[in-house]
């Protein structure tokens, strides 16, 4: 397994002081997109994509250098931008589904406040949930927090 050496999507935020510019915001969101784009057209969805499953990959940062005792990674998280070329990779396959074409699933699975509203109700629904998802994940990045906020999912 491939190693991503700047933590989750999440650490990644807080280092950063808890959101995004825009500029790097659009950045990071093109690389999901990407990769999302890549998993439906082979007809598969994520059904969990959130912050804590996206990975984040320094190809400059060396193996010395992550290892060394006197590293701080948060602090070298927070003074990277865009211009450093960051990655961000798709992660936790673990509820992933393959679906046939034009079919839909109705399993419940997900984390509820990344969860598209179909699939809270547990109705049908197909790879657009995954879209919703990615609509969370772009307004945590701009705002700090995600857009709906619950006791419960009920």
């Amino acid at each position: 397994m491939e190693m991503c050496n700047g933590r989750d999507l999440t650490k990644f935020l807080e280092a950063k002081g808890g959101f995004m510019n825009e500029e790097d915001a659009r950045f990071v969101l093109i690389q999901i997109i990407r990769g999302v784009a890549a998993m439906h057209e082979r007809d598969i969805m994520h059904r969990d994509l959130k912050t804590d499953n996206i990975m984040v990959h320094f190809p400059n940062l060396s193996y010395k250098e992550l290892f060394d005792k006197r590293f701080d990674l948060m602090k070298f998280v927070s003074s990277q931008d865009v211009a450093s070329g960051y990655q961000v990779k798709l992660a936790d396959l673990g509820l992933a589904r393959k679906i046939e074409v034009n079919s839909m699933t109705e399993t419940y699975c997900g984390t509820p406040m990344y969860m598209a509203p179909e699939v809270a109700r547990g109705d049908f629904y197909d790879n657009t949930a995954d879209i919703w998802s990615i609509g969370c994940i772009f307004y945590f990045l701009l705002v700090g927090f995600l857009p709906f906020t619950a006791n419960s999912h009920f």
